[in-house]
């Protein structure tokens, strides 16, 4: 498989460039015969960076560890639905999907080509000349079908941090998204001067589709990140979700700057979707302010130990350690501890907190220990405690939280997406 995959990338680079040779003369010289070949070079493009794609997916799932990518990335003992995500466990592997995503979408404005407008015969070229050199990259940088010298017994193993059910979304989805961009972009760019306006209704379109599915790899981030911690407590990203967030507030931008011009010119429309967002980044202001405010203690109890937490809205917590406990599984050793909460005369529940080491099936150690966070959700405020250190006795160090009016975080982010889809509805009917 990575003879095929190294092959088509090899075959991307030349068919880019023949449709970028024989395109940009056709234009000058407004001959079909060289549009057309340039057209159908391109039109090639997306099936050589599938097959590229499907050889790399099939090297994680079949645990080629000959492949360099494939060793770094993924274990004999990984769920098979992380191996194949796997793909985005790297630059590499991020941008060949990327660019796989992006060439899909440019399948439309290829068919629209044969009418030879001059608008529309330059997306071929312009395609190609945004997949020759990520091709090219891919091949001289960091090629991931790379085969190494002597094949490892076992792969190096996906980052522990990464085995989440929420992070298989997010990088797909925002590759998906920043090459719904790209398409959009490339509409602005090719459009003639008398379709301006159809233009920009079509990057709208685009736009607020990618912005979508930002919105849902971010909140798909935050929840991982609420969810497992860092050594001192605090969150832990993800690293994409950096990349992800900056590009999800580039488009919120543009996107506000639009609604703001329609204002201006007094057009109507973005009522319902507009009141929506609306209501979505107050909620979200409330959240953050919120999560400033509420009070964190640090605590070291030993079994049975009890000690008062403050609460945000009244009443605080007595919470009780009730022990650490350790256990194996297949593929990691955990130790978790665990607290009784209590307001006044009600029991609130157990809350436990977990350390997990990961091993790949050679009993090496994967990467740093992952600390899951154990959380009582509320919707006034959300108690998230973290246990931090482990001792051999039954004592345990615990860092507890009380984030108050986390439940507006979370009701944000679904305001933003349906408000998101009522837009779609609205340009739609316009």
């Amino acid at each position: 498989m990575t003879v095929l995959g190294s092959i088509s990338l090899w075959l991307t680079v030349l068919l880019a460039a023949w449709s970028i040779g024989v395109g940009l003369p056709g234009l000058n010289r407004g001959s079909h015969a060289l549009l057309e070949s340039s057209r159908r070079a391109a039109l090639i493009l997306p099936a050589l960076l599938t097959l590229a794609v499907l050889s790399l997916v099939t090297g994680l799932l079949r645990r080629d560890f000959n492949i360099a990518f494939v060793a770094n990335h993924s274990s004999r003992n990984l769920n098979p639905v992380f191996t194949a995500f796997a793909i985005t466990a790297a630059w590499n592997g991020m941008l060949l999907l990327a660019a796989w995503v992006f060439a899909i979408l440019f399948l439309p404005l290829a068919s629209r080509a044969r009418d030879g407008r001059s608008g529309a015969t330059r997306a071929s070229a312009a395609v190609s000349a945004v997949l020759l050199p990520v091709a090219g990259v891919l091949l001289a940088v960091d090629n991931p079908f790379t085969r190494l010298g002597i094949t490892p017994l076992e792969g190096k193993g996906l980052d522990p941090a990464s085995l989440d059910a929420a992070l298989p979304l997010l990088a797909p989805l925002g590759l998906i998204a920043c090459a719904m961009l790209g398409r959009a972009l490339l509409d602005r760019i090719l459009a003639l001067p008398g379709e301006a306006g159809r233009s920009v209704d079509s990057v709208e379109r685009w736009f607020v589709g990618s912005w979508v599915l930002l919105t849902v790899a971010m909140m798909a981030g935050l929840w991982h990140a609420y969810q497992t911690s860092g050594a001192d407590g605090s969150w832990r990203w993800p690293s994409a979700q950096r990349f992800f967030g900056v590009i999800w507030f580039a488009a919120s931008m543009w996107l506000s700057a639009r609604a703001l011009a329609r204002t201006v010119r007094g057009k109507k429309g973005h009522s319902r979707s507009g009141a929506t967002v609306t209501a979505a980044v107050t909620l979200l202001a409330v959240a953050t302010i919120g999560s400033r405010l509420g009070p964190e203690r640090d605590l070291l109890l030993k079994s049975g130990g009890a000690t008062l937490v403050s609460s945000w809205v009244g009443t605080p917590y007595l919470v009780t350690h009730m022990g650490v406990s350790r256990f194996e599984a297949s593929d990691r050793y955990t130790t978790a501890a665990t607290l009784d909460l209590v307001r006044g005369e009600r029991p609130v529940g157990l809350v436990t907190s977990e350390r997990r080491q990961y091993f790949d099936v050679l009993g090496r150690r994967t990467g740093e220990p992952v600390i899951r966070a154990g959380i009582k959700r509320g919707l006034l405020e959300d108690l998230r405690v973290v246990f931090r250190e482990p001792s051999a006795s039954e004592q345990a160090a615990y860092r507890v939280r009380v984030y108050p009016l986390m439940s507006c975080l979370w009701l944000a982010g679904g305001l933003l997406v349906i408000g998101g889809l009522l837009r779609l509805l609205e340009l739609a009917n316009e």
